[in-house]
């Protein structure tokens, strides 16, 4: 199949993305693809999307001279080349949380993640994910906005899932490394642990739940009861 072209601002485009390469995607990488796509412009591919329905949702990735192809150079550039990062980056940042949450893992508690993205479109954009509330950097890469585009689907779906194995992989190492200690308590608080070592999590369940309103009650992780947790 011959390349689409479509028209944006009046300018001619040529988009690698073509419904023939949807079509011998499976069905992992479609989901990819439509999560990228939705991010870039808000809304979700049609099931059996056509080349102009890729092309204009996917156009900001599509390969280019420049940092970002021209339509979108302007006044806001270090805006467009953070949103091009982050349709690839933010997206594997949600699918290590989905996956990670499949295995059992619990986000809020167990880990935290924040996507940071520096634009630069003179250097080197940086990515960075870390998990700030346990002082934890998963992931910090670098490259030159003008080199980070894809000439297919097929490469734009294998750059999320990269991203998303390699969290998923971080994540679950260091979450097998970390102790964790409970502290149940009944008619008292915790006010303050002091010189818990860095890979040592306490968590207090308190059952005092009598007399609340029953807001944020959360199940025991030792015996699945309402309670309140507190993590230190």
């Amino acid at each position: 199949m011959c390349p689409v072209f479509f028209s944006l601002s009046m300018t001619t485009i040529e988009s690698p993305y073509t419904q023939k390469q949807w079509q011998v995607l499976d069905s992992e990488r479609q989901h990819v693809i439509g999560s990228v796509a939705e991010y870039l412009s808000g809304e979700k591919l049609p099931a059996d999307p056509t080349d102009e329905a890729l092309s204009e949702s996917l156009n900001l990735l599509r390969p280019c001279k420049g940092c970002v192809p021209d339509e979108y150079a302007g006044e806001e550039l270090n805006r467009e080349i953070r949103k091009k990062f982050a349709a690839v980056y933010w997206t594997g940042v949600e699918l290590a949380i989905q996956e990670l949450q499949r295995r059992g893992h619990h986000s809020g508690q167990e880990f935290t993640l924040y996507l940071v993205i520096d634009p630069d479109h003179e250097d080197y954009t940086y990515i960075t994910v870390v998990d700030p509330e346990r002082g934890c950097c998963f992931l910090h890469e670098g490259h030159k906005p003008w080199h980070f585009h894809f000439d297919s689907l097929a490469e734009i779906a294998d750059a999320v899932l990269s991203v998303r194995n390699l969290l998923v992989n971080k994540i679950t190492d260091a979450l097998a490394k970390e102790q964790q200690i409970f502290v149940v308590v009944e008619g008292g608080l915790v006010q303050e642990v002091v010189d818990l070592p860095p890979s040592t999590r306490l968590t207090v369940i308190d059952h005092d739940i009598q007399e609340t309103c029953g807001e944020n009650l959360e199940k025991s992780p030792l015996n699945g009861q309402p309670c309140y947790l507190t993590h230190f």
